[in-house]
């Protein structure tokens, strides 16, 4: 069982006590600790040299309150200090200490009899390595098994340049795609005549890394999750994967990639100002991310693949002239002007599972607003005045 698999709000007591029952060993990704950290400068530097090993490793859990038997889950050990006071000191610890500074952390308290413990996520970091002060000398760490060591040069060049390629890759894959969506290299055939096309892609930072993490026979059993923006379902298998094709109008359809990788795309914006507006796209489009985003993500946890992920939408135009949105070398041109129908928004980054759907549009607003400014509007009107998604369902 990985806590990966779970949202992390979601995660309680019963989930703690199923590594117990089970004897999940400590591993790259999951770190036990019987006692909190205390406040000397030796034990200070112990948390930081534990989180900045997982961060600069392949992300996970540290569990403080958690007493191992031979490397393996054994029992709870309740922590008594004043929880909130405890959360506050590590978390400005990291603040204060760690460079640069870990986007993808959080730490909560889990009641348990007599007490609680302290559960830590760390994401797996593009921005790695991360390193800690000791004496005017930074100190890098990672973590093999359930050994934390020090990182020497070579490790940390690669650190270095992993953490830049994985976006880069990320991009580069998008416009591989990119183009060939536009010339009609797709998994179902689409009519995109005088349309503006919409494509969504959710890219996990390790698939990149990895070309096959999932099962092709359970991701069709899950292919109801995939269904395209806009509807449709006719699920197929094909060399790339699973792909839930759309309606008659081949329109849209949906690709799993067997990376984990998904590419939702919907080829029936009208590209006319008579038939359909920037407004009007901006609306439907959310509507279809609203009604299947967490499908996605959830089709993903259950096929095992984790967090964090790059969220990359892309909006182009049909009715253009092709030389204007093709590269003699047959890439998608962004380099030109960029107006509501030809647009590449910037990556918004989703690090962590929920079942709560409105967090998930909340974390997507930045794409939202974007289209609502090719719309001519000042943001999106889908939030409230506090940020709050309202929603695109009665559109």
């Amino acid at each position: 069982m990985s806590l990966f698999n779970f949202p992390f709000d979601a995660i309680d007591r019963t989930h703690l006590e199923i590594l117990i029952e089970n004897g999940v060993p400590e591993d790259t990704r999951l770190d036990f600790k019987r006692d909190a950290y205390g406040r000397s400068d030796d034990e200070k530097r112990e948390f930081l040299k534990d989180i900045t090993a997982l961060a600069n490793t392949e992300g996970g859990h540290l569990i403080i309150g958690m007493e191992e038997k031979d490397g393996a889950a054994h029992k709870l050990v309740p922590l008594t200090v004043s929880e909130d006071n405890e959360i506050a000191r590590l978390e400005n610890l990291i603040a204060d200490r760690v460079k640069p500074r870990i986007s993808r952390i959080r730490i909560k308290s889990v009641a348990v009899e007599n007490g609680y413990v302290l559960l830590a996520r760390v994401g797996r970091s593009a921005d790695r390595p991360h390193g800690f002060i000791v004496n005017e000398h930074h100190r890098f760490y990672g973590r093999a098994s359930r050994r934390v060591y020090a990182l020497d040069m070579k490790q940390l060049g690669g650190l270095f340049m992993s953490g830049r390629t994985m976006r880069q890759d990320a991009i580069k894959f998008r416009d591989e795609r990119l183009s060939a969506i536009q010339v009609q290299a797709t998994p179902t055939a689409l009519d995109m005549e005088n349309q503006c096309v919409f494509i969504l892609h959710i890219i996990p930072i390790d698939a990149l890394n990895n070309p096959t993490v999932i099962d092709v026979e359970k991701a069709y059993e899950e292919a109801g999750l995939l269904l395209p923006m806009g509807g449709g379902g006719n699920a197929k298998i094909n060399y790339n994967g699973v792909c839930m094709e759309g309606g008659a109008d081949r329109s849209r359809y949906t690709q799993l990639f067997g990376s984990g990788i998904i590419e939702s795309v919907r080829a029936d914006l009208p590209a006319s100002d008579e038939q359909g507006s920037a407004e009007k796209h901006h609306l439907r489009i959310a509507k279809g991310i609203d009604e299947t985003f967490s499908n996605y993500l959830r089709a993903l946890n259950r096929l095992g693949v984790f967090p964090p992920f790059l969220v990359m939408c892309s909006l182009f135009d049909t009715t253009m002239d092709a030389k204007t949105k093709l590269t003699s070398a047959g890439r998608f041109n962004y380099a030109g002007a960029i107006d509501a129908h030809n647009h590449l928004f910037s990556p918004v980054e989703i690090n962590e599972y929920t079942d709560n759907n409105a967090a998930y549009m909340e974390a997507l607003r930045p794409i939202f607003d974007v289209l609502a400014h090719g719309a001519g509007q000042r943001r999106s009107d889908l939030y409230d005045k506090n940020g709050g998604w309202i929603g695109a369902s009665d559109i």
